[in-house]
């Protein structure tokens, strides 16, 4: 107990705090050693105890006494139990007019600002203010990069799609075939005919884009469906009707074996001229028609669909996102090539006629039967791997550089 010197000594009754022995003698106490503010916190907590104790029994009873008188009086609850019934659905109607009006209002608001966001992902691209000559500047870069570029892929296409292809590339890949070319005539066989498409494809994607443009917008304000189809499928007539002549002359460079029976561009003009009339120049312009205008329809609709739905999905700060145009193009000109290909081999047939080894048909329906039923849906479907190959990444050059022309000469003339 040396160390407790510091304590208060309180003596507490051994049982019933003040109870008294059988003798009248002084009460029985038990000496203990605590501390004065433990002492108080076990008084407190008694009486705490106590307190809930009657607060409880008093609750009891209370319950009790509103239940009687609920059985005692059954409309009580009732009345109870329908305004409480009241007031909760007067509080939802209240919330949930609030809730309907802020869900509304954010609706709004997010709609608002797509639209928005909308206009600025395709202020850069889709601009009217654009004049034609600038359209027809953009067009013509567009295309001469597109057909020079993808230039040898056309000529291994060109090979495999001929008559004479049909022996010399049938049991051969793609590349098989870049490989043969490439071994037997050396590699400046992938560029013979280049120089008919250099003169004529910038002049004709010039006015192609610049009549494509025109009429897309026309027709969008009329409020045409599939308007970027249409027009796509009408500015391919001009297009067409410009490409032909040298696309013959291309053909047929592409197809000679041998680099001294063309040495030019000119040579060759001569030589189909000389021999086979004017008309060999136009050869296969209807199979080309029905051959492009659906190509071009499926190939504007699928790149205005793919680039609105790219775009979308980037950010709107005015930059230029050359690899969604580039995406968009590549989609929509491999679906086209794949769509079209019989077209494709029968034109390339009819444009090829007369050379070395080729037949002669009477005409597009000739072709396109003679094909069937000599080489099956093979026949039709040849070179589609090629076509595929060509078409998508040429679409994607083409796309890619003409939007980037338009956005150049647009933030230029800003």
């Amino acid at each position: 107990m040396n160390q407790l010197n510091h304590l208060h000594e309180y003596r507490v009754p051994s049982f019933h705090w003040r109870s008294r022995s059988r003798s009248n003698k002084s009460p029985s106490y038990c000496s203990i050693c605590i501390k004065p503010t433990v002492a108080s916190s076990i008084t407190h907590l008694l009486r705490w105890q106590h307190t809930v104790h009657r607060r409880i029994k008093i609750d009891f009873r209370s319950r009790t006494l509103e239940s009687k008188m609920s059985v005692a009086m059954p409309g009580g609850s009732s009345a109870r139990a329908a305004r409480s019934a009241e007031s909760a659905a007067e509080r939802a109607a209240i919330l949930g007019a609030a809730g309907a009006a802020g869900a509304a209002a954010t609706v709004s608001a997010r709609l608002q600002s797509n639209e928005q966001m909308h206009e600025r992902a395709f202020a850069q691209e889709d601009d009217p203010s654009l004049s034609v000559t600038q359209h027809m500047a953009c067009g013509a870069v567009a295309g001469l990069t597109e057909h020079l570029v993808m230039f040898p892929v056309d000529t291994i296409k060109t090979r495999m799609q001929s008559y004479t292809g049909v022996r010399d590339y049938a049991s051969r890949s793609v590349f098989g075939a870049a490989r043969s070319i490439a071994m037997n005539e050396g590699l400046g066989a992938f560029w013979r005919g280049a120089g008919a498409v250099a003169l004529s494809a910038g002049p004709a994607h010039a006015i192609y884009f610049a009549a494509y443009e025109g009429m897309r917008e026309s027709l969008e304000n009329r409020g045409v469906p599939l308007a970027p189809s249409v027009a796509g499928a009408l500015a391919t007539v001009v297009l067409d009707g410009l490409m032909t002549p040298m696309d013959v002359v291309k053909q047929r460079m592409q197809l000679a074996t041998d680099a001294t029976r063309y040495p030019n561009v000119l040579s060759c003009v001569k030589n189909v001229y000389t021999s086979q009339g004017a008309g060999a120049f136009f050869a296969g312009y209807r199979a080309t028609l029905i051959m492009n205008v659906p190509f071009t329809a499926v190939y504007m609709g699928t790149y205005d669909f793919a680039k609105h739905l790219l775009i979308s999905r980037q950010r709107n700060d005015g930059t230029f996102s050359a690899g969604s145009h580039c995406l968009a193009g590549a989609v929509a000109g491999g679906s086209a090539a794949a769509v079209t290909n019989p077209l494709d081999v029968v034109k390339t047939r009819l444009q090829t006629q007369g050379e070395v080894g080729a037949r002669r048909y009477r005409g597009m329906t000739d072709a396109l039967s003679a094909i069937y039923v000599e080489e099956g849906v093979a026949g039709l479907m040849r070179g589609v791997r090629a076509r595929i190959m060509f078409q998508a990444p040429a679409a994607a050059v083409c796309w890619t550089t003409y939007e980037f022309c338009k956005h150049f000469i647009k933030v230029d003339s800003n």
